[in-house]
């Protein structure tokens, strides 16, 4: 299966809830920009001592690289895309006057200590116009967080992509209700509610507001603001592990790691007995934190590649009903043989035509 133009097999008729994508963790910190960056922002004592501190915790000697650490994609967006990857996570922040993504390794009280930046958001957006004109069977979806009201990306974003962006005709909508037939050709945009708290464009009587009709939606987690915001754009259930070993991330057991319930498989669980109808959508984070080298512990031979197939594919989601199913499998370094192993699953869903 052709990993560019996959979505081409998709029902028409089908909605989000009905189908699987891989998507992009941390997908604007790829190899190409983030090496050629500064792993620092500021010069405070306390910008010094966070540093400092990852250096000691991930046994990084001074004046070490800490790219590894923070680097979690290996291709462009355009290339990510032509990977299969079809949902992103873009962080972005306006760093000497230039819009970018970005991923903390030591981010506290607002102070970015220890973080690599990313690919310029014009050449994020660029790279999804320019794949989405090749590809028109196709839809990307962006889910843009961690960010602040400086950075002006509601302007950036229909500046570029303003004649891609999905927008409602009519009324509220849940995206998770409407069939992917609208969707292809376009952008949804995804904004998290707390971002867009931050930048003041909740309410709809201000300008650069949340506004479906102009193609801005809203990305809410599964919860206390899901009645909120579930026809104003898309609720999500989900949370990452935020774990180094791969055990520990999938936990399947369902152990409770330092008093929490981390693991993935356990997510399914809590999922599971949501009894969703429809309303929201489920993601797995199928990745590997508070490490020193992302890209090391994901390729090794027991990783979050080499899991995919053998753990999550066969041994989980193979058994889960179809309305249980996670509509997004987001993981670091993504590439064509993995994101055809998700893709592939949409035959057993029922998903292709």
């Amino acid at each position: 299966m052709a990993m560019n133009n996959w979505m081409a097999n998709l029902k028409d008729d089908i909605t989000l809830t009905q189908m699987i994508m891989p998507g992009s963790h941390d997908a604007s910190i790829y190899t190409e920009v983030a090496q050629t960056t500064d792993i620092l922002q500021g010069n405070s004592r306390t910008s010094r001592y966070i540093a400092g501190k990852v250096r000691k915790h991930f046994h990084i000697e001074k004046g070490g690289s800490l790219a590894p650490m923070f680097i979690c994609q290996d291709r462009s967006i355009y290339g990510q895309c032509q990977a299969g990857s079809r949902f992103y996570d873009i962080r972005l922040t306006n760093t000497d006057g230039t819009l970018r993504g970005y991923h903390t390794a030591g981010d506290t009280r607002g102070v970015i200590a220890a973080g690599g930046l990313g690919a310029p958001a014009e050449v994020i957006f660029a790279d999804v116009d320019d794949f989405l004109a090749a590809n028109p069977t196709e839809f990307v979806i962006l889910r843009i967080s961690h960010t602040h009201a400086t950075t002006r990306v509601v302007d950036v974003v229909k500046k570029m992509l303003g004649h891609r962006l999905y927008k409602w005709e009519s009324g509220p909508q849940n995206l998770a209700r409407i069939p992917i037939v609208s969707f292809r050709g376009t952008v949804i945009c995804l904004f998290d509610v707390s971002v867009a708290k931050t930048l003041k464009i909740i309410d709809a009587t201000e300008p650069f507001l949340i506004n479906p009709r102009d193609g801005i939606h809203a990305f809410a987690k599964y919860g206390k603001e899901q009645k909120r915001y579930t026809d104003q754009g898309l609720v999500i259930f989900g949370e990452y592990s935020n774990k180094k070993h791969i055990e520990d991330m999938i936990d399947t057991k369902g152990k409770v790691i330092e008093g929490v319930k981390t693991g993935q498989i356990k997510r399914i669980e809590e999922y599971k007995k949501k009894q969703p109808k429809g309303g929201h959508i489920f993601q797995v984070y199928w990745t590997q934190s508070e490490v020193a080298d992302i890209q090391k512990e994901t390729l090794s031979w027991n990783g979050a590649h080499a899991t995919m197939k053998s753990v999550l594919i066969n041994q989980v989601l193979s058994f889960l009903s179809n309305e249980n199913q996670p509509s997004i499998i987001l993981y670091d370094f993504v590439n064509d043989e993995t994101s055809e192993i998700i893709c592939d699953f949409n035959k057993r869903l029922g998903a292709f035509q």
